[in-house]
């Protein structure tokens, strides 16, 4: 008889960790789920400050851009005098840029701007864990920028701010 008991508390033992086995299996695929479907926007949106959750359109792009009043600022504090300046980005996926600043190096021994004056093409891009981006080929080579160049875009829906740390770009 003791035999028999020991049988049926071990049954409720294994049926218990079956349960929980089932139970810990589901709550794991519905993990990947989330983090497959939704989670990488919840990721970006704690790395970044206001990333857009969705794809922008053109039309949120095209347009004529500059750096917004706090970024000429700061340039003016390193010893930068920003010229006029802007990037027009096109509907076909060109851009024209005069005087674009690029930071270039940012050290506490000194600070670097480059500027663009010049053609170009642009896309968007989305990387896994980071924003939306303008992704940017300039037509002339010039030395320290990038290519691809990103610019991240910050905001949850239009108007954006293109985003090149420290520098902010604003829609005019």
């Amino acid at each position: 008889m003791g035999n028999v008991v020991s049988t049926g508390s071990n049954l409720k033992k294994v049926g218990t960790i079956i349960f929980l086995s089932c139970f810990c299996l589901c709550l794991s695929w519905l993990f990947i789920g989330w983090a497959i479907w939704d989670g990488g926007y919840f990721l970006t949106s704690k790395l970044n400050t206001d990333p857009p959750r969705w794809k922008p359109s053109v039309n949120d792009i095209v347009g004529k851009w500059q750096l917004t009043d706090e970024s000429i600022k700061l340039a003016r504090d390193w010893g930068t005098p920003i010229p006029p300046h802007e990037i027009e980005f096109y509907a076909d996926g060109t851009f024209r840029a005069k005087n674009f600043p690029k930071l270039l190096e940012w050290s506490g021994e000194r600070t670097v701007f480059g500027f663009y004056t010049g053609t170009g093409t642009w896309d968007f891009d989305k990387m896994r864990f980071k924003p939306w981006a303008i992704q940017m080929y300039y037509d002339d080579y010039v030395e320290g920028f990038l290519l691809p160049d990103y610019h991240f875009l910050q905001g949850k829906e239009a108007p954006y701010e293109m985003d090149d740390d420290p520098l902010m770009f604003e829609k005019q």
